[in-house]
């Protein structure tokens, strides 16, 4: 804990020292003042965020002063008798005579509180203050009670700059005090020990300790309540020191309700003027029309005289108190009904504030006929105005015009808006969604975000906003023939089932294409002659997160710059490498496409050592989404898992770039909830969790439904090693070597990446005219290519991944041939390269295998395994070489050696692919190279099962060590 000193009264600097080195200091440095309490962190350090979190220690303290002698020893002789009757034993007590007509009383903190903390309390000042005002009596300085560095406190038995001395007293001097003893006491020093007795040990009291634990409850909850808006605090910045002009009014009685108590109003004015940084006498004197005009409630403030004790009592209490901070709102439940208060609404410019107060007093629509009113409200292209006996009052300066909703486009649900702003002669076509409309807090932060306008109604009048909208875009939607905007929710090119209860033409009942931006929206022509439009409005910003601008992309051109573009992208990698990337970022564009026709798309999974190329190759790729937007990877290390879903849950044909993905760094249950979403990824699936939605359940809690709809790739060194995810992936692999050479090519692609962002555009474009019979078509051939050319044609997911790519080539062959770029033998090569065994030497891919012949390859490397200490496994004792039926096989103590696996992989930081032994078992008995549980050697071991050697080896499984 700390202290603060100070050499002489005024200027001199606060020095900060530790509380257990205060009699040391006072000792040799003889200040004249310290801080009658200590702090737990040196101020000057603490960020002004942490300054309500400082903790302090020491006495209840009170300070005493007046005009007149006998005023002061009056008044602390009143406050004893209150201490006294609380049953506080004055012996233990502090009392001094400060040496100029004051006293100080410090109460010690054992008094109320046996065992304080030692690391301090929050907010005590704050906490001491309440103590002080509930124990209030005339002369008690309730000034006093400061946080920050704490309040200065004049040394004893030091020398004033009057020759007197601040000494302590005895309780007897105390109710015996006059100002010829006051003078007498103070001439000499009078230490503790000798010319007064030691303070007695404090005795505690039940009744101070409740009223100590009742301030501190109450401060708590009064920070808890605190509420200083943005727009309050920018407020008092614009008005600096001067009093704006309705202040000056209530000080000057003028516009106050009827029903505003004096007690109310001195509160405010205190508050407000503190915050303006006036002092006591200026904000007095400024409201001296008021108290002596001020009708005052019952006997309490009837009187000039008591409206005035009662203001500069608030000005004291309210001042540097943490609980009490400026609010506009507060002001205006000052003012009499239909008052008009531009400049609590930020508006100075005297045009401005005279046009407000127009549309205030008498509010019309365009036109000249009456306003439509909902509910006590009336919302105009000046502002929002409440209904009141009085007239209008206004609760925002914003105007609304040119309404118009939307509904989803799945679903047939109101969306939101399409409106215009008008504040301070300035218009802002924006869209509102519903939620903006909730509370009284979010339409006030919406139109604070957008305009920098404010809203001050109810809860209830943001709901009469959301109303009048609605009728508003009606009437729009009747008097031009139109209906209400589509909303589309998802980025890129989705396709679209309108809901049957949605009345549209014949030729929207079908499935159909539409491509959704924050520049706008693409749909076929036919949908555009049907009179369709479409809005897109992103979640959880409405500018959407992706934010391609590939709509702005130029128009592919066939010329030498495009041929020359792409024949370097062809070239500066492997083959097979570009082959597999481009094809899927082509088929990317169709992600919706593919699952409408067959349920499916693959992730894109890549992986190679640093350096090797994944992120510029990909960053280039990704052109053909963006224009001259940059696009932006998510780090699976620092994203959240929420982040990661609302990504792709936001986009229909958008890649998702996951980078850095490492599952041994980002932990096994993010990996694990990676992986799940992976799984979601391949075939739409959908999320429910608990944020933000649009089902609300029984109990009031929201769900949230979304489809997992975005193409996902992720990027890693090492490759993923679960055959669940690889088997829905189309695998790449990247080393230096594919690139070596090429960089060149690389560098010429990326100085002419908008023509990789023109192919993307033409792309867009093509599939908007596509019919989906003839992409079903051509998908179709080339899967069955992938069934007869691929050696793994077994595995239904391989091929159909590898497909999508191969497709993805097809689509791009097309796109360039409308625009008269003729690259079919160049491209015809690259997807031939796609049809190369996975795992074959030189493709950049990497085979997928199954989790069980994954377990195999470690058992055979634990059979060849020097490592020191290292699990083995040994031939006759794990494991051994047998025939069964001319076929040679081994069998394996399938316990055993599982046993030493699941040490194997816990010694290099992974996890055992099977989580218990029985499971492994079960997947070994259903293995496709299980021949039958009848050992020939290890016939005294239990669990002993037999596999295909030739099996094993085409499932990948390394080979098993034999004995020379």
């Amino acid at each position: 804990m700390y202290i603060y000193w100070q050499q002489s009264f005024g200027s001199d600097a606060w020095n900060p020292v530790l509380a257990r080195d205060k009699v040391h200091v006072i000792a040799q440095r003889q200040p004249q003042l310290t801080t009658v309490l200590s702090v737990n962190r040196v101020v000057a350090d603490v960020p002004p965020d942490e300054l309500l979190q400082l903790k302090y220690l020491g006495p209840f303290y009170a300070d005493f002063d007046a005009p007149e002698a006998e005023t002061a020893i009056k008044q602390v002789n009143s406050y004893l008798d209150k201490l006294e009757a609380l049953g506080v034993d004055l012996h233990s007590v502090g009392l001094f005579a400060t040496g100029n007509r004051g006293f100080h009383v410090e109460v010690p903190i054992e008094t109320f509180l046996p065992k304080p903390p030692k690391d301090g309390i929050v907010q005590l000042p704050a906490i001491y203050k309440e103590m002080a005002y509930d124990l209030y009596v005339d002369a008690l300085d309730l000034r006093v009670y400061t946080g920050r560095s704490g309040r200065m406190w004049r040394v004893t038995n030091i020398k004033r700059d009057n020759g007197a001395y601040k000494v302590p007293i005895t309780p007897e001097e105390a109710r015996s005090m006059t100002p010829e003893l006051y003078t007498q006491l103070c001439a000499t020093p009078r230490p503790y020990g000798t010319a007064v007795p030691n303070l007695s040990a404090p005795k505690f009291s039940p009744e101070l300790a409740t009223k100590f634990a009742r301030a501190e409850q109450q401060i708590q909850d009064h920070l808890k309540r605190r509420k200083s808006s943005k727009a309050d605090k920018k407020l008092l910045e614009k008005f600096g020191k001067k009093v704006p002009p309705t202040l000056e009014a209530l000080l000057a009685g003028v516009g106050i309700a009827e029903t505003a108590g004096w007690n109310e109003l001195a509160m405010q004015i205190a508050i407000s003027m503190n915050a303006l940084g006036k002092q006591e006498e200026e904000i007095v004197e400024m409201a001296k029309r008021l108290i002596d005009t001020h009708r005052g409630n019952g006997n309490r403030y009837n009187t000039p005289r008591k409206r005035e004790a009662e203001l500069r009592l608030q000005i004291a209490y309210t001042a540097n108190n943490p609980c009490y901070v400026f609010s506009v709102g507060a002001i205006k439940k000052l003012l009499e009904p239909g008052s008009v208060a531009p400049d609590l609404e930020g508006i100075d410019d005297e045009a401005q504030a005279q046009a407000f107060t127009e549309a205030v007093q008498g509010v019309q629509e365009e036109g000249g006929g009456k306003p439509l009113h909902v509910g006590n409200i009336v919302v105009t292209s000046s502002g929002i105005y409440q209904k009141t006996e009085e007239g209008q009052k206004a609760i925002s300066a914003v105007g609304f015009e040119e309404v118009r909703m939307f509904v989803g486009a799945t679903d047939d649900a109101p969306g939101g808006f399409e409106v215009v702003l008008t504040y301070r002669g300035r218009r802002k076509r924006v869209a509102l969604p519903f939620d903006a409309l909730q509370s009284r807090s979010k339409l006030n932060g919406f139109l604070s975000s957008k305009v920098g306008g404010t809203f001050s109604g109810s809860d209830v009048q943001a709901g009469f906003v959301q109303e009048w909208l609605m009728v508003m875009s009606q009437r729009n939607n009747a008097a031009a023939g139109s209906s209400d905007d589509l909303l589309l929710r998802r980025e890129g090119l989705d396709v679209i089932q309108l809901p049957e209860t949605m009345e549209v033409p014949a030729v929207a009942r079908e499935p159909f294409p539409v491509f959704a931006s924050p520049q706008g929206c693409v749909a076929p022509p036919a949908i555009d002659e049907a009179g369709l439009k479409f809005r897109f409005l992103g979640d959880p910003t409405p500018s959407g997160q992706h934010k391609s601008d590939i709509a702005r992309a130029p128009e592919l051109v066939a010329d030498e710059r495009t041929y020359a573009t792409l024949r370097a992208l062809f070239d500066m990698n492997r083959e097979r490498v570009i082959a597999a990337c481009l094809g899927w970022h082509m088929a990317a564009h169709a992600r919706m496409f593919y699952h409408r026709h067959r349920g499916q798309f693959p992730l894109l999974a890549i992986s190679g050592q640093a350096g090797a190329g994944k992120t510029e190759t990909t960053r280039v790729l990704m052109r053909l989404h963006f224009h001259k937007q940059e696009p932006t990877p998510i780090q699976c290390s620092l994203a959240t898992i929420y982040g990661i879903t609302s990504a792709i849950q936001a986009s229909a044909s958008i890649p998702v770039w996951l980078d850095e993905y490492k599952p041994r760094d980002i932990g096994a249950a993010k990996t694990g909830a990676l992986r799940a979403i992976f799984r979601a990824c391949y075939n739409n699936g959908a999320f429910v969790k608990g944020g933000a939605g649009q089902a609300v359940m029984a109990n009031g809690r929201e769900i949230m439904q979304a489809a997992c709809s975005g193409p996902t790739m992720f990027l890693g060194e090492a490759t993923e090693m679960e055959s669940a995810i690889l088997e829905r992936s189309v695998v790449v692999l990247f080393d230096k070597t594919g690139a070596h050479g090429k960089s060149d090519r690389l560098r010429f692609v990326q100085d002419n990446a908008d023509v990789l962002s023109a192919v993307g555009r033409q792309m867009l474009l093509s599939l908007l005219a596509l019919p989906f019979e003839k992409f079903a078509e051509s998908f179709d051939k080339d899967h069955e290519i992938a069934k007869q050319a691929l050696l793994d044609r077994d595995n239904y997911r391989l091929v159909y991944n590898y497909a999508v790519a191969r497709h993805g080539l097809t689509l791009l062959d097309a796109v360039l041939r409308t625009a008269g770029v003729d690259l079919t033998a160049e491209i015809d090569e690259l997807k031939a390269s796609l049809l190369l065994r996975p795992g074959a030497t030189g493709t950049g891919t990497t085979r997928v295998r199954a989790e069980a012949s994954k377990v195999l390859s470690s058992f055979a490397q634990m059979t060849r395994t020097i490592e020191h200490d290292a699990p083995m496994l040994t031939e006759n004792n794990h494991y051994a070489f047998s025939d069964a039926g001319g076929v040679e096989v081994i069998e394996i103590c399938l316990p055993l050696a599982f046993a030493k696996y699941e040490m194997w992989q816990r010694a290099r930081g992974r996890q055992p692919l099977y989580d218990s032994e029985e499971q492994f078992l079960v997947a070994m008995r259903n293995y496709s190279a299980f021949v039958d549980d009848t050992p020939q050697v290890l016939t005294d071991l239990p669990h002993v099962m037999r596999f295909n050697l030739n099996t094993l080896n085409v499932e990948g499984v390394e080979d098993f060590r034999r004995r020379a």
